[in-house]
């Protein structure tokens, strides 16, 4: 089990450097490009959903979506069933910003592609269980 949580840790650190990498580039800070991760092109995301989702207390959620809503990423709405309910919609701006981060976050560089490799070919690599991605629960997995 240690030599397994040793696995994650090592991964979990290469996949955090790539992330902030990639957040440097597009000039957002993570908890922006984790929002943008969250919100669907086209639909509105209750912003009371987002602080449960990332487990956060709403006055976060509040501040991301105010510089969000200062670069022209999101429109802040209401519920048309509950105008009490506060929602966020990606711009098109948004929207291609968030395609963007999403294929830069997919594409690993050589470099980090190379450690993962290594970190999963290794000799406990065969302990660690499958990992499940949150986002996408309810789609297909693919098959080994």
């Amino acid at each position: 089990m240690e030599q397994s949580w040793g696995i994650a840790l090592k991964l979990h650190w290469l996949v955090r450097r790539h992330y902030t990498r990639v957040c440097e580039e597009l000039g957002l800070h993570p908890a922006q490009a984790h929002a943008l991760e969250h919100l669907v092109p086209g639909k509105p995301r209750p912003m009371g959903e987002l602080a449960k989702a990332w487990d956060c207390e709403r006055s976060n959620v509040t501040a991301i979506a105010d510089r969000l809503q200062a670069r022209g990423l999101v429109t802040r709405g209401s519920d048309p069933t509950d105008r009490r309910i506060r929602t966020l919609t990606l711009t098109e701006e948004g929207t291609a910003l968030r395609a963007r981060l999403l294929r830069r976050l997919n594409e690993p560089p050589p470099e980090l592609a190379a450690q993962v490799r290594q970190i999963i070919n290794g000799p406990s690599a065969k302990s660690l269980p499958r990992a499940r991605d949150p986002h996408h629960e309810n789609e297909p997995r693919p098959r080994r």
